[in-house]
């Protein structure tokens, strides 16, 4: 059985160790990019949604990538499991 791939991720500030999915993050990148590229290429459309999207991966990223405790951005981290 193999065990998806992890961050762990220590916060500098408080100590405290979360875990954040290496999968999880890179669909999250995918869909940011691929917004991105949408909104570019709809010069002449609507691109409300697309940035929506946008901001909505901005902002799931920055949640995962911050301290659940503290908040601090500021830690360490280590991919931990199988590919």
């Amino acid at each position: 059985m193999s065990v998806a791939q992890e961050y762990r991720r220590t916060c500098n500030y408080c100590g405290k160790t979360w875990h954040s999915l290496v999968q999880r993050e890179a669909e999250i990148e995918t869909v940011k990019k691929q917004a991105a590229y949408a909104t570019i290429g709809n010069c002449c459309g609507d691109n409300s949604q697309n940035m929506r999207n946008i901001d909505a991966g901005s902002d799931n990223l920055t949640k995962l990538r911050q301290c659940p405790e503290c908040g601090s951005a500021n830690y360490t981290e280590e991919v931990v499991g199988e590919k």
